[in-house]
């Protein structure tokens, strides 16, 4: 029986795999522990390399369980906050209980722009931030005595992104700009690896589709959605019907596509790529979309309703709006 392709389920674990690296510095004989959450399922292949290229030993907190999401519940602030949010709490109590010597988790205001048509790429609220949230609540400097490097990360352009890397590298860590630099080198690397495989076995998929009846669904979110335990699993669900699953951030050119026909604002990096998915299926009558949506996120509502108007208005398509949260039903 062949296999069914899971993107979703394929990205998840290549995300937290090793990439090629070179060594740039001394070993530090310490740990660097990262979260595994949030905008990190972004950007996981950049920071472990970079950070691995300074020298220091890298410990991504455990894949996400019921048992983990439970064991940080007491630091939640608020029921109304979405599930990959509330999960965060479990991560940074992982990372204390394996004794890493700091937790690097920044506030991101604002990514890199990938889509030159897109109005801004700025993060969600919750994303900019719930990392002060953990050091309020988690405490893991005065609790735990470990170090907490939550440094706030605006990137207006690939310069101001490498110089604000740098300077945290510089005051936070003692590490000189030139070493710095060279680590991003590195780093842009093994994202640019990362990226590739993921295109290529994407349009492996795409390609693939050539029955009278074969077709592929397009997962669209947040990448934090592709944390199965967020997720449900739900990929899954459609291999089993032999339906092959697709991830947003995968497609192919998926930066390029022209934001043409959007009506809502594309001030967040992750919105835009999900709208640059829609027109990707609406180019291709063998592409379906399923949105997940996280209970909590007011986003969503508008994302869910411009996803609806494009694919009626312009394919005489529908999306599939499935929402979750941290309950089984």
């Amino acid at each position: 029986m062949r296999s069914i392709p899971d993107i979703v389920s394929y990205r998840e674990k290549l995300l937290f795999s090793d990439f090629e690296y070179v060594q740039i510095d001394s070993e530090k004989n310490q740990t660097i522990g990262i979260p595994r959450v949030l905008e990190f399922y972004n950007s996981m292949p950049f920071w472990k390399t970079f950070f691995r290229s300074l020298g220091y030993n890298v410990y991504i907190s455990t894949s996400s369980s019921y048992k983990l999401f439970e064991s940080g519940l007491g630091s939640v602030s608020s029921d109304t906050i979405c599930l990959p949010a509330k999960v965060v709490h479990g991560h940074i109590l992982d990372l204390i209980a394996n004794k890493v010597d700091r937790i690097f988790n920044p506030l991101v205001l604002k990514v890199l722009k990938t889509n030159k048509s897109s109005e801004n790429s700025w993060m969600c609220p919750v994303i900019q931030g719930y990392s002060e949230i953990v050091r309020i609540n988690d405490e893991p400097e005065r609790k735990h005595g470990i170090t907490y490097d939550n440094p706030p990360f605006q990137f207006e352009s690939l310069k101001s992104r490498n110089n604000q890397i740098a300077k945290y590298a510089k005051e936070r860590l003692g590490i000189k700009e030139k070493i710095a630099m060279k680590a991003i080198e590195n780093a842009d690397r093994a994202t640019q690896m990362f990226q590739n495989e993921l295109e290529n076995k994407s349009q492996e998929v795409i390609d693939s589709l050539t029955g009278e009846n074969d077709f592929a669904v397009i997962f669209v979110g947040r990448p934090y959605h592709d944390d199965h335990f967020i997720n449900h699993d739900l990929s899954s669900h459609f291999t089993r019907l032999g339906i092959p699953v697709l991830e947003v951030n995968a497609l192919p050119g998926i930066d390029k596509i022209e934001l043409k026909g959007v009506r809502v604002d594309t001030n967040n990096e992750f919105h835009t790529r999900v709208f640059s998915a829609a027109l990707t299926a609406l180019k291709n009558p063998k592409l379906e979309l399923v949105q997940i949506v996280s209970f909590g996120c007011g986003h969503d509502a508008i994302i869910s309703d411009e996803l609806e108007r494009m694919l009626k208005e312009y394919g005489n398509k529908m999306p599939l709006i499935l929402k979750l949260d941290e309950g089984e039903n």
